[in-house]
């Protein structure tokens, strides 16, 4: 009374399945990862520009890290 598929052979396994969807996740892993980096390596580097200023003029790490939260949106960062 039911269907009978028996004999139906796809012409995929279920490892195939899983390899494709691995792979689909892997290349979106690496645009996520792109989108990362660029977002946060600018942050990274600004941090480090006002360190290496803050230690230029003398200021200890307690100084550099005030001065960065208080002045943060005050710098001027593209220069």
């Amino acid at each position: 009374m039911g269907l009978d598929l028996s004999g139906i052979e796809l012409p995929f396994s279920v490892l195939d399945i899983v390899i494709g969807g691995l792979q689909m996740v892997e290349l979106a892993g690496a645009f996520a990862l792109l989108a990362l980096s660029l977002i946060v390596a600018p942050k990274i580097v600004r941090f480090a520009k006002i360190v290496v200023e803050g230690r230029e003029n003398g200021e200890s790490w307690r100084q550099i890290t005030n001065n960065y939260d208080r002045d943060f949106h005050k710098r001027k960062f593209y220069e």
